[in-house]
């Protein structure tokens, strides 16, 4: 039998996302083969990863996934749906030390309101929305990347970050 293979990609932030490591780390043993780039916080055990991917071996990980978790950084959220995810997004938390400011918090609740993703605020939506981009595959999400799409979504995050 073949476990489900998922990608977790954390980005390039400095800041470490030890409560997205531990979300993983307590998953049921034998469920799911992990693929985690896991910046600067630790590998989760029984994971295999790294702490950085150059972009296209990033994109080739998630092409041969069977579910994406993200960051709410909108690169990385373009690059999973790219690769045909509807991924499930876990925004970093200024409160908690995982980033700066709150704008993956507000970006996340504004893609997630518009079904672009599947969000995870907690742990328990994390193994919920986690089982649940498993079991619907890619979702309809296309492989194939959609320029109007592309095009307006970046109209889209210039405009929030314009208003921050």
């Amino acid at each position: 039998m073949t476990l489900p293979r998922v990608v977790v990609a954390v980005g390039t932030d400095h800041h470490p996302f030890d409560r997205l490591m531990r979300w993983i780390s307590v998953w049921p043993e034998g469920e799911i083969e992990w693929f985690v780039q896991h910046g600067s916080s630790p590998c989760p055990p029984g994971a295999r990863g790294k702490p950085l991917l150059g972009a296209d071996e990033l994109v080739a990980e998630m092409v041969d996934a069977d579910a994406v978790v993200c960051h709410g950084g909108p690169g990385l959220l373009m690059d999973a749906r790219t690769a045909g995810h509807r991924p499930v997004v876990v925004a970093r938390r200024p409160d908690l030390g995982e980033h700066v400011d709150g704008h993956q918090v507000e970006f996340v609740t504004w893609l997630g309101a518009r079904s672009a993703i599947r969000v995870a605020s907690d742990e328990r939506a994390f193994e919920q929305q986690v089982r649940a981009a498993i079991a619907d595959g890619r979702g309809g999400v296309g492989n194939a990347p959609n320029p109007v799409v592309a095009e307006r979504f970046g109209a889209l995050v210039e405009a929030l970050v314009r208003r921050r």
